[in-house]
């Protein structure tokens, strides 16, 4: 006996958005845009919470000045570079950070056009950007009936 799978069709738009955005997160995971020294962006976490979806990024040792976010091409791009610091005077026997510029980049729900509603906030080396989801548009189209 075989099973029947349906899909209901009655998801919301803001659903499909997501389910849409994380679809393209995976397919672009390896294709992150980053430094040539192979610096990466720190683990990043994204979740859908009251009508926005955060991008929750880790970047311990940045100061918030330092950090850069914006939007180009439907891409939400993160960037930290460090100041320039003093010179180090420790010996360091091993060194398990990254040193220098990080970027990052991840795909942007449609109707996303621009920064302008984006907020972020950093604290405790964590990045967190909002970015609200479009509304969904109800379309109720009429047939005509002959």
């Amino acid at each position: 006996m075989r099973r029947r799978i349906t899909r209901s069709r009655s998801r919301p738009r803001s659903q499909l958005l997501v389910n849409n955005l994380i679809k393209d997160i995976s397919r672009n995971l390896g294709k992150s845009t980053h430094t040539s020294k192979r610096a990466q962006l720190g683990n990043t976490d994204i979740y859908e919470q009251d009508g926005s979806l955060h991008y929750e990024i880790e970047l311990p040792g940045f100061d918030k000045k330092e950090i850069t976010v914006k939007t180009r091409e439907n891409k939400l791009l993160v960037i930290g570079e460090p100041q320039e610091s003093e010179k180090d005077d420790r010996n360091f026997l091993a060194r398990g950070r990254s040193q220098g510029t990080v970027k990052g980049s991840y795909p942007l729900p449609k109707g996303i056009d621009s920064a302008e509603n984006l907020t972020a906030k950093y604290e405790n080396g964590v990045l967190d950007i909002a970015v609200p989801l479009p509304k969904a548009e109800e379309q109720t189209i009429e047939v005509e009936i002959n």
